[in-house]
């Protein structure tokens, strides 16, 4: 069979027409000889009967009923213990209260047995102890019974040998035991009732006939008829087994069930079983041995409390399972960032079946107003899921929540809510963010979030008329430092500059590293500000960046040039003119000697424009020889 693969299906298999009308003539044949005179006819009726029973027994077995192989052998050898003792009875034998046919027969009960034994234990459902239980139950009462009645009086017959006594009392001992057997499978499973039943005929059948014969001590047709339906039936429930086996190949599983209340009523049976036997017998003017009594008492109340501490055990044994998945629960609903909560409309958790959770009591104090919208839409669209993100108040987390409304179901009645910790993603959103806009050395404004800020800054001022003012700044010997102390150093000095720059201007205000050692500063404006405010600012960041520095376990000095322009100056009026405007102005400060603050005037640009060009034109007028050296000399004249 491949992997996976589903059982092959068994094909049907029913009575075949032949042993159908076989079954029918002998069970008439079987109950018609109680009208036949006793003799030959009428023996060899009853040995047709037995062995007939036996070839339908073998016959079911080669249909395919390899677990009939049992029955059909008991069948088979009750048929010739039958057999034997008839043909003894033929030949003349002298008639003996035990002979070989007793073999036979007790051989037949033993295999009949023996077969139950295998189907009980393949199919019954419980522990073995509780197997146990139920069968010792029902052979002590058959037992007891039997002793009553005529076991008792056989085992204490003096009269006869104790051979004779103990074959005699093993048939109706074997009875027992088979009715026992039949009885635990009628509890086993629905399936096996019809085979049960008819199992149940033949050992019934058998154990009434052994049971008369043990009592009257002599044969009748009666007892005969007894012994040849219980063969028919033995028989027949092989069919009946074959008919009725599951359609799957695979046999039907074994499992653990707990004890029903019919196999504790079963166990404790037997104990009122003494008192109604002398009850019966006191009406009866008979007088009992009430040892047989006591024993089963004794024997039943052993039972009986082996099955009840095995019982105590399991439920101690489920009460602790039951107790750590609780607890296991409970600290996973606590402690656990991904956590599951079943709650009502208001975001309450259903009481005694989900442990309240952190992490929902966490979201519900940090924004219970965002909880109860998602708990309002999913419960205005049953079923479907909705989802939100929703802070924290653990350490300023985030959650992702997702509710359903599962109200309608019966198992669940309530808005079943998963949540699973998002804080990480959120820091890594946050992180990825932060390094989009902030240099990476100094955790200052880079150019595009600097660049950002002077264009809201441009858009306010058409609101409300304040113009904002840029800085331009570039450290005047930072190389020197970079060159002689190293990178690190350099970086070092970078950083110290850029948190005196911070602490220089307002927190509105924002200060960013364009690169290398160049800065710029936004300063927004404030009501009453002027160009003479900003300068003095300016002038402000020109001292705190000149002050030393101690970089490397030395202190050093640089300065800084500074270019500073106003929105309300001439331009285009977008962030990349006002820079370019600061630019010019730092330019010019640089030029004048450096460590100083200039402002933008209108004639930079133009000035900006000419050296740009000239810059532009210089390499083509080097190439075509168009520069000419002009001497000049200088005279003194006084000289």
């Amino acid at each position: 069979m491949p992997p996976h693969a589903e059982p092959r299906a068994r094909p049907a298999v029913g009575l075949p027409t032949p042993c159908a009308a076989a079954f029918v003539a002998l069970a008439v044949l079987a109950v018609g000889r109680l009208l036949l005179p006793a003799g030959t006819v009428a023996e060899v009726s009853y040995l047709v009967v037995v062995l007939g029973a036996a070839v339908l027994a073998w016959c079911a077995v080669a249909r395919g009923w390899r677990a009939g192989t049992w029955t059909a052998a008991g069948v088979t050898l009750s048929a010739v213990g039958d057999l034997v003792w008839q043909l003894r009875a033929w030949s003349g034998a002298p008639e003996a209260d035990v002979s070989v046919a007793d073999v036979a027969y007790l051989a037949s009960y033993l295999a009949v047995g023996l077969g139950l034994r295998r189907v009980v234990g393949r199919v019954a459902e419980g522990s073995r102890f509780d197997r146990f239980v139920d069968t010792a139950a029902v052979f002590v009462v058959v037992v007891y019974l039997e002793w009553v009645l005529a076991l008792e009086a056989t085992v204490s017959d003096d009269a006869l040998s104790p051979l004779v006594r103990t074959v005699w009392a093993a048939y109706p001992v074997l009875d027992a035991w088979l009715l026992a057997l039949v009885v635990r499978l009628w509890f086993a499973r629905a399936g096996l009732r019809a085979e049960a039943a008819w199992i149940a005929v033949g050992a019934a059948t058998w154990f009434a006939a052994d049971l008369g014969y043990l009592v009257a001590a002599s044969s009748s047709a009666v007892f005969d008829t007894g012994w040849t339906i219980g063969s028919l039936a033995l028989a027949a429930s092989s069919w009946a087994a074959l008919a009725g086996r599951s359609t799957a190949a695979a046999p039907p599983a074994v499992r653990e069930l707990p004890v029903s209340g019919a196999q504790i009523g079963l166990a404790l049976f037997p104990l009122v079983l003494p008192g109604a036997v002398e009850v019966w017998a006191f009406a009866r003017g008979t007088d009992i041995d009430p040892a047989a009594g006591v024993l089963v008492t004794a024997v039943v109340v052993g039972l009986a409390f082996g099955r009840a501490t095995r019982l105590a055990r399991q439920q101690a044994q489920l009460r602790r399972v039951l107790e750590l998945r609780a607890r296991r629960a409970a600290a996973l609903a606590a402690d656990s960032a991904d956590a599951l909560v079943v709650v009502d409309a208001a975001g309450r958790p259903l009481p005694g079946e989900h442990p309240r959770s952190a992490v929902w009591d966490a979201v519900g104090e940090a924004d219970p107003a965002g909880r109860q919208d998602l708990l309002d839409r999913a419960a205005a669209q049953p079923g479907r899921v909705c989802v939100a993100e929703l802070p924290s108040s653990t350490d300023g987390g985030w959650v992702e929540v997702r509710a359903v409304d599962r109200t309608a179901h019966p198992d669940v009645q309530g808005l079943v809510v998963t949540m699973q910790d998002v804080s990480e993603r959120h820091r890594v959103q946050d992180e990825l963010a932060h390094q989009a806009f902030h240099d990476g050395l100094t955790g200052l404004a880079n150019r595009s979030l600097f660049d950002d800020r002077v264009a809201h800054a441009l858009t306010r001022t058409g609101r409300t008329g304040l113009d904002p003012a840029v800085l331009s700044l570039d450290l005047d010997g930072f190389l020197t430092v970079n060159d002689t102390l190293g990178h690190p150093a350099g970086d070092e000095l970078l950083r110290q500059v850029a948190g005196r720059l911070r602490d220089g201007v307002r927190p509105a205000d924002t200060v960013a590293r364009l690169g290398g050692d160049e800065f710029a500063v936004l300063l927004e404006p404030g009501p009453g500000d002027h160009v003479e405010d900003h300068l003095s600012v300016a002038e402000r960041l020109r001292a705190l960046l000149c002050a030393p520095y101690e970089v490397a376990g030395r202190v050093v000095r640089v300065g800084v040039s500074i270019g500073l322009v106003c929105a309300d100056l001439d331009g285009d009026g977008t962030a990349a003119s006002l820079l370019r405007d600061a630019d010019t102005a730092l330019y010019r400060a640089k030029a004048g000697g450096k460590g100083r603050v200039v402002s933008f005037e209108a004639d930079m640009r133009a000035e900006l424009l000419l050296r740009t060009r000239l810059a532009a034109d210089l390499p083509e007028a080097l190439a075509a020889g168009q520069l000419r050296l002009v001497y000049q000399p200088v005279v003194h004249l006084g000289s």
